[in-house]
């Protein structure tokens, strides 16, 4: 009696030991099934945002050309810029703070959470929309982003976050670079030159006129301005 007792005691244990392998098995599947469908929502959800993302960049090139051709003078493209970076950085400000609390570094994989997902896309839209103004109104930018250490340092990561993400394609990569170019943060290509900064226009402006043979220095046109003698003044001088 005690031998059937013990075999079916036995039978018993191994039955559990065999079903408890079974949903072992079933838990591992569940969960692999599990990751695989987050994996394909991050990945529905980031070639989704692309398409987005790819839209609103047309808008900020349209802006920032706005900015440099249609807002007429110095004084009102400075005032207009300073309003936009102000902006600008507060957001980027909370949305590096929302980022790190919620754990997320450079080169994780696109956020399904709706939060983090908001807080990256304002680091990776507001970084490309800076890099738009910086490289199409230099002087201006780098006069109002050299007086916060902490923006520079926002931006110094927030380029890292971009170069990371899987967001930008071949032209988000080159726009990251030249903005790194620009702000010194990387050695500059020695081919590298801003066409739209005052020092780079005013060259250019003197290697034209020196071509056509009416080139002359500061200096050269001081001394030429000494010799001359003392007219009365020109029609073309008082239009």
């Amino acid at each position: 009696m005690n031998q059937i007792l013990q075999k079916y005691l036995i039978i018993f244990l191994f039955s559990i030991s065999h079903a408890n392998e079974k949903i072992d098995k079933i838990e591992d599947e569940l969960r692999e099934e599990q990751r695989l469908l987050r994996e394909n929502q991050a990945r529905l959800q980031l070639e989704t945002y692309r398409r987005g993302f790819k839209v609103k960049r047309g808008y900020q090139v349209a802006a920032s050309k706005s900015m440099q051709l249609e807002v007429k003078g110095y004084a009102k493209q400075y005032e207009m810029t300073d309003k936009v970076l102000e902006k600008m950085f507060m957001v980027l400000k909370d949305s590096k703070t929302a980022l790190i609390e919620s754990g997320y570094t450079p080169g994780d994989p696109f956020p399904t959470d709706k939060k983090i997902q908001e807080a990256l896309a304002h680091v990776l839209e507001n970084t490309a929309f800076f890099g738009d103004i910086l490289l199409r109104l230099p002087d201006i930018t780098h006069q109002i982003y050299s007086k916060s250490k902490e923006n520079q340092l926002i931006m110094k990561w927030c380029i890292s976050i971009c170069n990371a993400s899987e967001v930008y394609d071949k032209t988000g990569h080159q726009l990251l670079d030249l903005i790194a170019q620009e702000l010194e943060l990387i050695p500059k290509d020695e081919n590298y030159i801003n066409p739209y900064k005052e020092s780079t226009m005013l060259e250019k402006e003197f290697a034209k006129q020196k071509a056509e043979g009416k080139g002359h220095t500061p200096q050269q046109k001081k001394k030429e301005k000494k010799k001359k003698k003392k007219r009365g003044p020109k029609l073309s001088d008082e239009l």
